[in-house]
């Protein structure tokens, strides 16, 4: 068995390799992109498109890498990485790349070249690249470049002088310093400087963070040092000297001014000044020594090219005490455009300072007077060609006032050099309140009024103006306004609040003769008198000479309707004759300013009232001459139908004088009849139905027809008529047939397919009657379904249908065919006939099958209903698979009679060793033991089972599922074992063991007796 197992696996294998492989096609996916950080740096915000690659939290740290499935829009363009390198926290990117539909690796290095994302000048390799930071160091609002020698002036032995100083980025990005203490000073012998460091270690783009050097002499001599400023700024570090002299106590004069102190022969630079106006320089007299410092007020000069510009406003105080300070105020009145300079001297007590002399510096602008003239929150432009209304006034009243504002906008005096300031072309609009100052200084503003008085109706219009120093000197603008006298004023509405114009018209619409419709109409008074009516009355009827229109309610003569008020009226319209566009002219009289004779149209239409016949079945409309088909009827049945008559119309329905609702015309053989129809007295009011009963009874086969009338005093259609028919037919069966739901028409063909030679296939069909008679078969041979033209006789009606010989409508019977093939590869055909009463007497069809074995696949079910666990490859001895039970029993071994072993017991296949081990156990008398319990197993129709042998076993342990795992999964084989026993496999252990000896129990005669797992097969 093992030799033959082999045999199968290499043929196996041959086949295999011959094999073609079947290839699916299926959806590439996008690439994916690796980035790998190999760098020095730790990386964060690393992307690329729209994909984020940290793999720590938001970084990609040294040494890591991330993974990342791209789109397909990724990969159809070039893109950069971006990212920043987080010790210097500068956002870079990398060149541009380009991945197709491959995965794709990118690898950082100190060595990659990158470029800063907001400064692509800023552009080397990873590594190396940097902020293009650029640091700058002020004093006093003044740049201390690089090398400079600034002086920090006099301090007093022993006295702290603090210096403040700025270091300001002027570069892009962060500047940061090297240090902890970025400040450091060098060259300090005597140790008078010391620093107050930045408070920070980075200074952003643009800002600025102060430090101090503080200067203590500790004789009078000067001192030096040198400064330098470490930080990240790419052209090193910043490096200045500093001097300053220590001296011995005495007053030290010092000039400040907006904060910052202005050395001996310094500049202050006051700004701007409007030429006309002025403005006062605030300077600060301090002392910083340690003696009163003494001030000759009267001693102070103003001296230089344009001393007239500059005067002394405020003189400071003549004694200034240590660490104190006094005010100079210097008034700018410039006379001259442009810069203006002079020179200030200040005499003093300070033999180093004495006198005090700073330049004064200011630049003097042309001013400009800009008048912006407001009417509440409206301005309004100079020259404008639209007025400023003031709406209607009312003759004879106090006329109306309104106040305008003239804003100075400019940066000088605005100046109103008009006599009157404010004038006015027309005398109805009056300045009521001139401006209280003709001059307007800037950011200021005065009010005037005007007022307007109107003395005629109608439309009043002015100009009004005044002269200024402005660059346009005049500024001008229209007003208006008008005059107004009382007077009331008439509209129309109709009823809904629908306006009627003048000339207008008002519609009653379509109105039966004899009835009446009626509109009401309101007066409304839009003006702002009481309005009444002109003449006799207020409204009459004109082009009225049929009189289908009246006046039937009105105002009265003495009412008056007040501004806002309302009176009405009704128009009445009842036709006498049917017609359309009958009309008239309303005409309503008063003392309206308009339209003091009021006028408009009303019309109508008039009409008959008349019924109008409609007639329905079902709820579906029957249109005159239509046709209305019953359909087929059996011959002797008889089927009725109602029809409703409707009355669409505005009169009573009722049947022509003399005649019945409904009569039949055209109906010679007497087949349809009226059954039931209205009462000649009834009447159907409008939107009523009665209805009437058609029967209809065939008599023979075939189409038969029939003119039906309805007959009414209706508008249209009085007569009312339509066609109706019927089909007649005789019943009779109408076989069919089915297999399984499917229909099997008649002359087509049914396939039995494949089905292994030796083996059946039974298969049921189904005769149903469809008809509307009972079916009875015809026997043929004494069979109903007989069997023609018969391939070897391999189809068999094995079931014939139910002995009953009548089915009827809707019934069924079935038969049952079998097809047993005999050979291998051999196609087989045949025809059916049965024969009934139906209308085709004779029901034939064809039917064919295969004989083929069936190929099964290691895992299949198998016709037993087991797990197929081998496949000889080629016929052995009748069978070619082996399929395993569904079933797994348990049994023991039973008695052992060694001398079985000499009739071949252990070498012989499962199916022999089974039988020989049954009959062994029979003659024993043995009963339920594991070769017994397989022989007797019988499932799906199949009782060839028989206990596996050793290698059967095997080759059932190497298709996972079969054998049941676990510490007790034993299972019986039919070999022998080399020590004359039985042996049984553990799937667990991967094993095979002998059974005679060792656990269990002893029987009655003192065997021992093993209860393990029995699994069946079977050979196909």
């Amino acid at each position: 068995m093992k030799k033959l197992f082999a045999a199968v696996i290499c043929f196996a294998a041959i086949l295999a390799a011959c094999e073609q492989p079947t290839v699916d096609i299926e959806e590439i996916s996008p690439p994916t992109l690796t980035i790998r950080n190999e760098s020095s740096h730790d990386l964060s915000d690393v992307g690329f498109a729209d994909i984020s690659f940290a793999s720590s939290g938001n970084n990609l740290p040294v040494s890591a890498h991330a993974t990342r499935q791209l789109t397909a829009e990724n990969t159809t363009a070039t893109g950069r990485i971006t990212f920043t390198r987080n010790d210097i926290g500068i956002t870079l990117r990398t060149d541009a790349i380009s991945i197709d539909n491959r995965d794709f690796t990118f690898t950082f290095t100190d060595n990659t070249v990158v470029e800063e994302l907001a400064n692509t000048s800023n552009r080397r390799p990873l590594g190396q690249i940097s902020f293009l930071s650029q640091l700058a160091v002020e004093r006093g609002g003044l740049q201390v470049a690089r090398g400079d020698i600034v002086n920090l002036g006099d301090s007093v032995v022993s006295t702290t002088r603090p210096n403040v100083f700025n270091i300001r980025n002027a570069g892009v990005g962060r500047l940061l310093f090297g240090t902890i203490e970025p400040v450091q000073i060098a060259g300090d012998t005597y140790n008078a400087f010391t620093v107050v460091q930045p408070a920070g270690a980075e200074v952003a783009p643009g800002a600025a963070m102060p430090f101090t050097i503080n200067f203590t002499p500790r004789a009078p001599r000067a001192y030096s040092a040198t400064v330098t400023i470490r930080s990240n700024d790419q052209s090193g570090d910043h490096v200045f000297t500093i001097n300053a002299a220590g001296v011995a106590p005495r007053p030290i004069a010092t000039v400040v001014h907006a904060s910052e102190e202005i050395e001996q022969y310094g500049t202050i630079n006051a700004g701007e000044a409007f030429i006309t106006l002025s403005t006062n320089i605030n300077i600060g007299i301090g002392n910083a020594g340690t003696e009163v410092l003494t001030v000759d007020t009267a001693g102070i000069t103003i001296t230089g090219s344009h001393a007239s510009a500059f005067s002394l406003s405020t003189l400071p105080g003549g004694n200034i005490s240590m660490g104190g300070q006094s005010s100079l105020i210097v008034n700018f009145s410039p006379e001259v455009q442009g810069e203006n300079n002079a020179i200030l001297t200040i005499p003093t007590n300070d033999g180093f300072r004495n006198p005090i002399t700073v330049f004064l510096r200011a630049t003097a602008r042309l001013g400009s007077a800009v008048p912006e003239l407001r009417q509440g929150n409206t301005v309004i432009a100079n020259n404008t060609f639209t007025p400023h209304d003031f709406g209607q006034v009312t003759v004879g009243t106090g006329g109306s006032s309104l106040v305008f504002t003239i804003r100075n906008t400019g940066n000088v005096a605005l100046v109103l050099t008009g006599n009157p300031a404010i004038t006015s072309t027309n005398a109805v609009f009056s300045i009521s309140n001139q401006p209280a100052s003709t001059t307007i200084g800037p950011g200021q503003e005065v009010p005037f009024i005007i007022q307007y008085t109107p003395t005629t109706e109608g439309q009043d219009n002015a100009t009004i103006s005044f002269v200024n120093n402005s660059s346009d000197m005049l500024f001008s603008f229209p007003v208006r306004g008008t005059g107004h006298i009382p007077r009331p004023q008439i509209s129309v509405q109709q009823r809904a609040g629908a306006e009627v114009t003048p000339n207008g018209e008002a519609n009653f619409g379509n109105v039966a003769i004899g009835e009446e419709a009626s509109i009401t109409f309101y007066i409304m008074n839009t003006g702002d008198a009481s309005l009444s009516a002109a003449g006799a009355s207020w409204v009459s009827i004109a082009g009225n000479e049929d009189g289908h229109f009246a006046v039937t309610g009105q105002p009265s003569n003495a009412i008056n309707v007040a501004p806002g008020g309302t009176a009405s009226f009704t128009v009445r319209y009842r036709p006498t004759t049917a017609g359309s566009n009958l009309n008239a002219l309303v005409q309503i009289s008063t003392n309206s300013r308009d339209n003091g004779v009021f006028s408009f149209t009303v019309r109508g239409d008039s009409f008959e009232r008349r019924s109008q016949v409609t007639l329905q079945q079902g709820g579906d409309p029957i249109t005159p001459h239509g046709i209305f088909d019953i359909g087929r009827v059996a011959i002797g049945d008889q089927v009725s139908i109602d029809f409703t008559i409707g009355n669409a119309g505005d009169a009573n329905l009722s049947a022509t004088a003399g005649a019945s609702w409904v009569s039949i015309a055209d109906n010679e053989d007497g087949l349809f009849a009226v059954t039931g129809q209205p009462s000649t007295a009834l009447n159907v009011v409008p939107g009523g139905t009665t209805t009437f009963t058609i029967r209809y009874i065939p008599e023979v086969t075939g189409a038969a027809s029939a003119t039906v009338r309805v007959h009414t005093n209706s508008r249209d259609n009085g007569v009312f008529s339509f066609t109706i028919t019927g089909t007649g037919f005789e019943r009779q069966p109408r076989m069919t047939l089915s297999q399984d739901e499917t229909d099997i028409p008649i002359f087509s063909e049914f396939d039995f397919g494949n089905v292994d030679p030796g083996e059946t296939l039974d298969i049921t069909f189904t005769i149903g009657n469809a008809g509307e008679a009972n079916m009875t078969f015809v026997d043929v041979d004494g069979n109903r379904v007989n069997i023609l033209d018969n391939t070897d006789d391999v189809f068999s009606v094995i079931q014939q249908p139910s002995a009953a010989q009548v089915v009827a409508p809707g019934n069924t019977v079935t038969f049952v065919l079998r097809f047993n093939p005999l050979a291998d590869g051999q196609n087989y055909f045949a025809k059916l006939e049965i024969q009934t009463n139906s209308e085709a007497p004779v029901f034939s069809f064809f039917i064919r099958g295969r004989g083929e074995a069936r190929i099964f696949q290691i895992g299949d079910i198998g016709p037993g209903g087991g797990i197929v666990f081998f496949d000889a490859g080629v016929d052995m001895g009748g069978w070619r698979f082996l399929e395993a039970a569904p079933v797994t029993q348990n049994a023991t071994w039973g008695a052992i009679d060694f001398s079985i072993w000499d009739t071949g017991f252990s070498i012989g296949s499962g199916r022999q060793n089974t039988q020989i081990l049954v009959e062994h156990l029979n003659g024993r008398g043995e009963t339920g033991t594991a070769a017994q319990l397989a022989v007797a197993l019988e499932i799906n129709g199949f009782n060839d089972w028989f206990l596996p042998s050793r290698d059967e076993l095997l080759e059932m342990a190497a298709n996972s599922g079969i054998l049941e795992m676990g510490s007790q999964s034993w299972y019986w084989s039919s070999s022998a074992s080399t020590r004359a026993a039985s042996t049984h496999f553990g799937v667990t252990h991967g094993r095979f063991a002998w059974a005679v000896s060792g656990g269990g129990n002893f029987n009655d005669s003192g065997e021992r007796r093993f209860t393990n797992r029995v699994r069946a097969i079977r050979a196909f």
